[in-house]
C-alpha cells in the first residue's frame, strides 16, 4: 500500500463525471443548476490515504482528527446554509431514514451508500483543516485494545455520566463544547438531548460487542443481498443483511415518516453486527421503555463522532469480502427491483446529487479506484 500524502485534488481528480459541466469541488458551494446525467465513475491514479486501525494510531495522528471534527462542527455547510458543515453530515442520515427517501438502511445500498458517505467526510475533514495526513480510522469491534483507544478521554471519550442523563463530561467531544444541533424528530427521540449521550452496554440484550465468530460468519456469506433486498433478506445467504445486522423482522412500513423495521411477534432474536455496535455505544437511556437511547442509537447517529469508525470497519469488511468473491457477487440487484429507488446496481443514490455528484453503487464497489485503502489487519483480531 503507498502512503504517499498528496493532496486531495488528485483524489477528486480521480472521479470521472458523467457530466463534468454540473460537477463541483466537495468544498465549494454548489450551484442551483439542475443536475441530471449518468453516475460517475472513479479513477483515482493510485491509493494516496490509508485508513489506519485506532490501535497503531500516534496521539498526533488522534489530534489530528479531532481538531478537523471540531473546526467541520464549526464550518459552516457548503451544502445548506441551515448547518454547519459537521451537522449537515448528520442532516443527511437524518433524511436516509424517511419514508419518502427510503435508500441508506435495510436495503442493498446500505454499504455503498454509507461508503460514499464516508469518503465524502473524510474529504472534507482534509479540506477544512487543510491537512492531508487525516484519515478516518477503523475499529475492529472484537478487540478490546481498539475499545480502550477509542474511549480514552484523549480520543473519543468516555461512557457518559449516569448522574448527568449518561452525558459525556470528558474529552474533545463533552457537554458544553460538542453540542447536537440536528436532532431527530421528537417520536424517534423524546429525550431531545443536546449533549452527547452514551450507557455503553446497557441496551436490552446487547451487553457485549460483536464477537470475532460474528465477524466470521458475516465473512462466510456467498451472495451480496438476495431477495426481497431488505430487513427479512435470509441473513444465511446475504452478506448485507447479516453484516447490517437484523434478525427477528417480518418486514418494513412507513411509521410518522420513517420507516421502520416490523418485529415479528414473541421476537426473541437480538440485533447483531452494525445495528448492536450501534445499540452497545448508545444504550439505554431515559425513564420511559420506549426504546429511548443515547446518541448512537438514533438516526442522527453521526452526532457521536464514534459513528465515523464504527463504519469505517463496516466498509473494510465489506472491502475484504469483496475481494474474496467472484466477479457476479459484487453486488445485487443488477437491475432496478419495484418500491425500491437507489437500490440497483447503476441506480443514482440520494443525496450526492446535492454535493454535484451522481453516485451509484457501482460507482464505489472499488475503493481503491477512489483512492483509499486500509491498513493491514485481520479480520477480527480479538477472541472469540
Amino acid at each position: 500500500m503507498r502512503r504517499t500524502a498528496v493532496t486531495l485534488a488528485i483524489v477528486l481528480a480521480g472521479a470521472i463525471p458523467a457530466a463534468a459541466s454540473t460537477m463541483v469541488h466537495p468544498g465549494m458551494a454548489p450551484s442551483t443548476r439542475v443536475r441530471t446525467g449518468p453516475a460517475i465513475t472513479y479513477d483515482a491514479p493510485f491509493v494516496n490515504r490509508v485508513r489506519p486501525s485506532v490501535t497503531s494510531m500516534t496521539q498526533d495522528q488522534k489530534n489530528r482528527l479531532i481538531r478537523a471534527i471540531l473546526l467541520l462542527k464549526a464550518a459552516p455547510s457548503p451544502w445548506d446554509p441551515r448547518f454547519s458543515w459537521y451537522d449537515n453530515f448528520v442532516w443527511w442520515h437524518r433524511k436516509a431514514l424517511a419514508c419518502q427517501v427510503d435508500q441508506a438502511h435495510m436495503r442493498p445500498a446500505f454499504l455503498p451508500w454509507h461508503r460514499q458517505y464516508l469518503f465524502m467526510f473524510e474529504n472534507a475533514l482534509r479540506e477544512v483543516s487543510h491537512d492531508d495526513s487525516v484519515s478516518v480510522p477503523f475499529w475492529d469491534w472484537t478487540d478490546p485494545a481498539a475499545r480502550a483507544a477509542i474511549f480514552s478521554p484523549s480520543f473519543m471519550g468516555p461512557n457518559g455520566d449516569r448522574q448527568q442523563d449518561h452525558a459525556v463530561l470528558r474529552g474533545p467531544f463533552r457537554k458544553s463544547r460538542w453540542v447536537l444541533n440536528v436532532r431527530d424528530a421528537k417520536q424517534g427521540d423524546p429525550l431531545q438531548y443536546t449533549f452527547l449521550s452514551r450507557n455503553i452496554g446497557s441496551w436490552p440484550g446487547i451487553r457485549t460487542l460483536p464477537t470475532v465468530a460474528h465477524v466470521n460468519a458475516a465473512m462466510a456469506m456467498p451472495y451480496y443481498d438476495v431477495a426481497p433486498y431488505d430487513v427479512t433478506s435470509d441473513v444465511s445467504t446475504s452478506f448485507r443483511n447479516h453484516i447490517e445486522g437484523w434478525r427477528g423482522f417480518s418486514g418494513m412500513r412507513c411509521s410518522k415518516g420513517i420507516m421502520e423495521p416490523v418485529k415479528r411477534t414473541n421476537r426473541t432474536q437480538t440485533e447483531r453486527l452494525h445495528n448492536a455496535v450501534h445499540l452497545w455505544v448508545g444504550g439505554a437511556a431515559g425513564p420511559t421503555d420506549d426504546d429511548s437511547g443515547g446518541t448512537m442509537t438514533l438516526s442522527t447517529a453521526p452526532n457521536d463522532p464514534v459513528f465515523w469508525l464504527h463504519h469505517a470497519n463496516i466498509d473494510r469488511l465489506w472491502s475484504i469480502w469483496g475481494a474474496r468473491q467472484a466477479q457476479g457477487n459484487a453486488y445485487a440487484p443488477l437491475v432496478a427491483t419495484t418500491g425500491m429507488r437507489g437500490q440497483a446496481i447503476d441506480e443514482v443514490m440520494w443525496p450526492w446529487r446535492q454535493s454535484g455528484y451522481f453516485v451509484s453503487p457501482r460507482s464505489v464497489l472499488d475503493h481503491t479506484r477512489m483512492g483509499y485503502d486500509y491498513e493491514d489487519a485481520p479480520v477480527a483480531k480479538g477472541a472469540g
